[in-house]
C-alpha cells in the first residue's frame, strides 16, 4: 500500500487562495486596473501550466485504466538505477492536487504527496518536451527548501526528470532519477533517459489509448497502435564480446515467450538500508542464436540490422525467426513509431567517457512470418552518430551534428560543431512553413546574418537539405527537403529559466535575500541595447520572451553571463504594415495588450514585452503565472497589469510603469530607455550589496 504524505495546515494569507485568485483588484480606487501579484513558488509549489484542465482530464484517465505486467515497473526502475548508478528512481503520475509516485526506489517509498511538493510540475511549463536537470538542488530557488530536500529522511539534492507525454500531447507525469549527493550529467545520459520515458509511457497509457471511447471524444492522438505493440530491449554492449540484456518490454516478452521477472527486493531502499542488487541482466545467446562478436560491433557503432535470426534453443522462442535492430540509445528517437522528442537542455555537455554513448542499445524485434514494411537502409558509421538520418546528408560543409536539444511545430534543433566552433543548428522540417525574402533566403538569417551586435544571436550560414536518394526510393512520403540554419550556441539556456531558478537573486533560498538589482539590470540594459539595434535596422521583432533571450557565459559580468536575443521567426520590417488577427502573433504572457485587442504590430510592442520581461527578473515568476491562455488574453486586453513589487528605485519603477502601460504611445523606445538604465548601474556602481537588493515579499504564513 502506498504512503501518503499530507502536508501541514495551509498557510495563511493570498498564497493560501487559489491559483486562479492571484488577480486582485487594486486598493487604489481611482484606478480600474486589476493588478496580478507574482506566484509565490514556495507557498503554492509550481504554478499550473496554461493547459491544466485538458492535462489534468488525460492524467487522472490514465491513472484509472493503468495495467502493467507484473514486474514491468520495477524492471523499468532497475535499469535506469544501472545505466545511471543511482539508487533513487520514481515513476510519476501528476493527478491535480496530488503527486502518485507508482514506482520509487531509493530515498523515496511507493506514496501519495502534494502536489506543491513535487519536483516535476516545474517542467511542465516549458513550452518544450525537455529534460529537467538540477544537478544540486540546494542552489536552484524552486527547490532548495523543497520537503523531499530538508527532511532528515529523504535529503535528495541531484534530481534529473524525462517527462511521461501521453499521446496527445499532454505531459502526464514523469521518469526521474535522484541522488542525495550533488553530481554532474550529462547530453549524452540525458538522450538515453529522453528513449528510456518513451518507452514507459507507451505501456502506462495503452489501455487507455487503445479504449474505443477515447477515439469517440475526439482525441488527437499521435502514437499509432504499433507503437504499443513493438516489442523493444535494451542492450548492454560494454563487453563486445557477450552483450548483455537488460531489460525487455511487455510485447517483447510475449513475443519471446521467455519469463523476464523484477522485484522491489533486487532495489534500493535506503530507510531500510537496503542497497541496490548485483544485476548483470541476461547474455543476448540465451535469448537469440546470434553471436555478437568484435566483428559485428565494429560494425554497429551506429546502427545494425539483422535478418531471420532465430530464436534460441531450449526456448519458447526456438524455431521463430525476426528481424532484429540494434540503435544507438542516445539516438534521436526510440524508433520510427515516436510522435514526440524529448530535448537535452542546452547547457549540458556531451560526456567525457564514451561509454554511455557507445555500449547502450535499444533492441527492436519483429517476427518475420508477421512481414514488415521495407525500412529505409541503416547506417553502419563508424563513431557516434546523431542527427535525422532520414534527410540526407547536411547541406553546410564542415558541419557535425550532436545531440538533439529541442523539438517544435517547426522541426528541430541539435547542438553542433562548425569550423570548429560550437554552433545552434535548427533543422525545418516544413519547408513550406519558411519565410523567405524574394531571393529565397530564409527572413530571419536574411535579417539576422548581417547583424553586427553582441546581443542579438546571429546566423552563420543555412542550406536546402536534400532527401537521401536510398529512402526517396523507398518510401517518397519521407523524402522532403528540409532547411538547415546554424547560428550561435549559447552555453547558460534561458533567461526565464535563470529567473525561475533564482540566478537574480542573493539567495538561492526562497526564504532569504532578495533581487539583485544590478544583475536585473545588466542583463536589461543588454536586451534593451540589443533591441535598440534591431530597431535600428527597421526591424521590429514581437515575439521577446524569457524563451527567446538565451544565456551565455561571460566573466565579465558579476554573474556571469550574458544576454543575447534570439528567434527572428515573427520578425517584421517596420516597412511593412500589417496587422495580425488580435490575440494571434506572438507569446500571449508577453503580448502587448494593442496586439491582443486589435492585431496591432509595431515597435511599442516591443517595449511592452520588455517591460515583461523585467516584471519576471525582478519578482522572481513567470508572468501571469497559473492561467490559462484564454485567462490571459482577457486581462492584457481588458483591465488587467502586472503588480510592481514595493521598494523598487524610482528610476526602475518608472521605466517599468511605461514599459506596461495600455497606451503604446506612452511607452518609451529602446533608445530612451538605455539611459536610465545606464544611470542606475553607473549609481549603483560602488553600492554594497544591501544597497542593490530588494528585499522578496514575506512568503505566506512567515509574516
Amino acid at each position: 500500500m502506498a504512503t501518503v504524505y499530507e502536508p501541514a495546515a495551509p498557510p495563511a494569507g493570498p498564497a493560501a487562495e487559489p491559483q486562479q485568485q492571484q488577480v486582485q483588484a487594486s486598493k487604489q480606487p481611482q484606478s480600474r486596473l486589476q493588478y496580478f501579484k507574482p506566484h509565490d513558488g514556495y507557498a503554492l509549489g509550481c504554478p499550473n501550466p496554461p493547459c491544466f484542465e485538458e492535462r489534468l482530464t488525460t492524467a487522472q484517465g490514465i491513472h484509472k485504466s493503468m495495467e502493467l505486467r507484473d514486474g514491468e515497473l520495477e524492471s523499468t526502475l532497475r535499469l535506469a538505477c544501472k545505466v545511471f548508478d543511482v539508487e533513487t528512481a520514481t515513476v510519476s503520475l501528476l493527478t491535480g492536487e496530488r503527486i502518485y509516485l507508482v514506482g520509487a526506489c531509493g530515498a523515496l517509498p511507493v506514496c501519495v504527496c502534494p502536489d506543491r511538493w513535487g519536483f516535476c510540475g516545474w517542467s511542465f511549463l516549458n513550452p518544450n518536451h525537455e529534460l529537467n536537470v538540477v544537478e544540486n538542488m540546494m542552489e536552484d530557488a524552486r527547490f532548495s527548501e523543497n520537503f523531499f530536500v530538508v527532511n532528515e529522511n529523504f535529503r535528495l539534492v541531484f534530481y534529473v526528470m524525462a517527462p511521461l507525454i501521453s499521446s496527445n500531447g499532454h505531459r502526464i507525469g514523469t521518469l526521474c532519477i535522484m541522488g542525495q549527493q550533488p553530481r554532474k550529467f550529462d547530453a549524452t545520459r540525458g538522450a538515453i533517459l529522453a528513449n528510456l520515458s518513451e518507452l514507459l509511457v507507451r505501456q502506462i497509457e495503452r489501455r487507455w489509448a487503445l479504449q474505443g471511447s477515447q477515439r469517440v471524444q475526439g482525441s488527437k492522438l499521435m502514437r499509432s497502435v504499433e507503437a504499443y505493440e513493438a516489442a523493444c530491449g535494451f542492450i548492454d554492449a560494454s563487453n563486445v564480446n557477450k552483450w548483455r540484456l537488460l531489460h525487455l518490454n511487455a510485447p517483447a516478452v510475449e513475443l519471446l515467450g521467455i519469463e523476464w521477472t523484477a522485484s522491489y527486493d533486487e532495489l534500493a531502499k535506503l530507510d531500510e538500508g537496503r542497497h541496490m542488487a548485483a544485476f548483470e541482466g541476461m547474455p543476448l545467446e540465451q535469448v537469440l542464436d546470434v553471436d555478437m562478436g568484435l566483428a559485428t560491433w565494429q560494425a554497429a557503432q551506429a546502427e545494425l540490422a539483422l535478418t531471420n535470426v532465430k530464436g534460441a534453443k531450449g526456448t519458447p522462442a526456438e524455431g521463430k525467426c525476426f528481424n532484429v535492430t540494434f540503435k544507438l540509445a542516445t539516438s534521436d528517437s526510440l524508433d520510427e513509431h515516436a510522435p514526440f522528442s524529448v530535448g537535452v537542455p542546452s547547457w549540458l555537455r556531451e560526456s567525457s567517457d564514451p561509454g554511455p554513448g557507445h555500449n547502450y542499445f535499444f533492441m527492436h524485434l519483429r517476427p518475420v512470418e508477421l512481414g514488415s514494411p521495407r525500412q529505409p537502409p541503416l547506417h553502419h558509421g563508424s563513431g557516434l552518430q546523431y542527427g535525422p538520418r532520414l534527410m540526407g546528408p547536411s547541406p553546410i560543409p564542415n558541419l557535425v551534428l550532436g545531440p538533439l536539444l529541442g523539438k517544435g511545430g517547426f522541426g528541430k534543433v541539435y547542438r553542433g560543431v562548425h569550423q570548429g566552433a560550437e554552433v545552434a543548428v535548427k533543422i525545418i522540417e516544413k519547408l513550406e512553413s519558411v519565410r523567405v525574402t524574394r531571393a529565397g533566403m530564409p527572413i530571419e538569417v536574411a535579417m539576422t546574418q548581417n547583424f553586427h551586435h553582441l546581443g542579438v544571436l546571429r546566423s552563420i550560414a543555412w542550406g536546402i537539405g536534400l532527401p537521401d536518394p536510398a529512402v526517396a526510393e523507398i518510401s517518397p512520403a519521407l523524402a522532403k527537403p528540409t532547411c538547415w540554419i546554424v547560428s550561435e550556441y549559447c552555453d547558460k539556456h534561458t533567461l526565464v529559466d535563470a529567473v525561475v531558478k533564482g540566478w537574480f537573486r542573493t539567495s538561492r533560498q526562497p526564504t532569504h535575500g532578495g533581487t539583485h538589482l544590478r544583475c536585473v539590470a545588466l542583463t536589461a540594459y543588454e536586451v534593451a541595447s540589443a533591441l535598440a539595434y534591431i530597431h535600428s535596422q527597421g526591424v521590429m521583432h514581437l515575439d521577446l520572451t524569457g524563451g527567446n533571450v538565451l544565456l551565455t557565459s561571460f566573466a565579465g559580468n558579476p554573474h556571469g553571463f550574458s544576454a543575447k536575443v534570439t528567434d527572428f521567426g515573427l520578425a517584421r520590417p517596420q516597412d511593412v504594415r500589417v496587422r495580425s488577427a488580435p490575440g494571434r502573433y506572438g507569446t500571449v504572457t508577453h503580448m502587448a495588450p494593442e496586439t491582443i485587442r486589435d492585431g496591432v504590430l509595431d515597435y511599442a510592442c516591443d517595449a511592452y514585452a520588455f517591460g515583461v520581461l523585467c516584471w519576471e527578473m525582478i519578482t522572481g515568476s513567470r508572468a501571469w503565472a497559473g492561467l490559462s491562455h484564454e485567462a490571459v488574453l482577457a486581462q492584457v486586453g481588458g483591465e488587467g497589469s502586472l503588480e510592481l513589487p514595493m521598494g523598487l528605485p524610482p528610476v526602475l519603477e518608472e521605466l517599468l510603469t511605461a514599459c506596461l502601460a495600455k497606451d503604446p504611445a506612452a511607452r518609451p523606445t529602446f533608445k530612451q530607455m538605455l539611459p536610465r538604465l545606464e544611470a542606475y548601474l553607473q549609481f549603483t556602481r560602488h553600492c554594497a550589496l544591501e544597497e542593490v537588493t530588494l528585499p522578496m515579499a514575506s512568503p505566506a504564513g512567515l509574516e
